[in-house]
């Protein structure tokens, strides 16, 4: 039997260590990878080279960092995301079809352009503004390290958008663990095929943060109008409120299904 790469991918809201290791060697049928202190990483199932059902990973330290399905390698539903205090929050992941591709969106997000921009909105009621992120097309060479490119404060708007800005306030919106270095996560199925690019973010100061890298993983076998369809497809975490939590807290629809994968898996696995 053949064997193939497979890309493992954390959504968005994970610590950076996870990113480690993450190309196994036979995407076929119940995948384990672990960190590099032999600690279990991820655990769940592939098909055809893409992560598909439940998935569950855990930090270095062997805690349960999130849990969540996918789909033809997209999350999608219901995600609960786990601190180092063992609380939660959940976020729900849904796909959206483009016209060549495929990406993955948390719920309430929606993408559109506008004046040759790519707008990533959230529909909120109580912001008569309509608060969005845009990446400028005109910006974007399709390079592999793209560094100080300022992310300015924007307001949707029929004036023209160039930049891209966080403020502190906002910064839910990308799941930090770390205020000095955080990551954004983009997946998109172009065309058949699937490609993961990480956008990496430092701190200027406490209003202003500086896009340092964008980084594409070895699934991409171009990086020209690929590579920017990808970027152009940024994941963003919608922001949800963290409420105390027990270990192995499921959603209703989830519970089943995690017996189940655990009783295919050997009990007990890593909580």
């Amino acid at each position: 039997m053949s064997t193939q790469k497979i890309l493992i991918t954390w959504p968005s809201g994970l610590p950076r260590q996870s990113y480690d290791r993450c190309v196994l060697s036979g995407g076929e049928g119940k995948v384990r990878t672990y960190h590099r202190n032999g600690k279990l990483m991820a655990a769940g199932s592939a098909r055809e080279g893409l992560q598909t059902g439940l998935w569950k990973f855990w930090d270095l330290q062997g805690s349960r960092s999130a849990i969540g399905r996918f789909l033809h390698g997209m999350p999608k539903g219901e995600w609960i995301y786990y601190d180092h205090d063992r609380e939660y929050r959940m976020v729900h992941w849904q796909i959206v079809e483009k016209e060549e591709f495929r990406i993955s969106l948390p719920q309430g997000w929606i993408q559109q352009e506008r004046a040759g921009h790519e707008l990533f909105s959230r529909e909120d009621p109580r912001d008569e503004h309509g608060a969005s992120i845009a990446i400028s097309s005109h910006e974007i060479d399709g390079g592999l390290n793209i560094r100080d490119f300022t992310l300015q404060l924007l307001q949707a708007s029929e004036h023209s958008l160039t930049h891209l800005q966080f403020q502190v306030q906002e910064m839910e919106t990308v799941r930090i663990r770390n205020m000095d270095a955080c990551e954004a996560l983009t997946t998109v199925i172009h065309k058949g095929q699937r490609v993961l690019t990480r956008l990496a973010f430092v701190k200027v100061d406490e209003r202003l943060f500086k896009l340092q890298a964008v980084i594409a993983t070895d699934r991409a076998s171009s990086y020209g109008t690929l590579f920017q369809e990808c970027l152009r497809s940024f994941m963003l975490s919608s922001p949800q409120t963290q409420v105390p939590g027990l270990d192995l807290i499921y959603p209703p629809d989830l519970a089943r299904e995690v017996a189940l994968e655990e009783q295919e898996f050997g009990l007990p696995l890593p909580v």
